[in-house]
């Protein structure tokens, strides 16, 4: 086999798995966006988003639901409840965010 030929060969190989290593990639991606949007649709994903940021503000959240639209992400009743020494209730509720 000549250098060119086997120049040729080796590009070819290249480009092929070049090629298949891209449509993996994209696959791979619309696949964890199916998958995120299927979680985001689930309750558990009010459950732990309520309890991530009831322990980053150290206090009691709640989420009611979690939905996407488009590209965009919506909270539905969302309630921050007040610090220990103030009335019972609310600090803050909103119906959607």
């Amino acid at each position: 086999m000549s250098d060119a030929t086997r120049k040729n060969k080796i590009n070819r190989t290249l480009k092929k798995t070049l090629s298949y290593s891209i449509g993996v990639v994209f696959f791979a991606l619309a696949l964890l966006i199916f998958c995120l949007k299927i979680y985001l649709a689930s309750p558990y994903s009010a459950e732990q988003l309520s309890r991530l940021l009831s322990s980053y503000l150290s206090q009691p959240v709640k989420i009611f639901a979690v939905h996407t639209s488009g590209a965009t992400l919506y909270l539905k009743g969302v309630q921050i409840a007040n610090p220990p020494g103030f009335p019972a209730g609310n600090l803050a509720r909103v119906d959607s965010l």
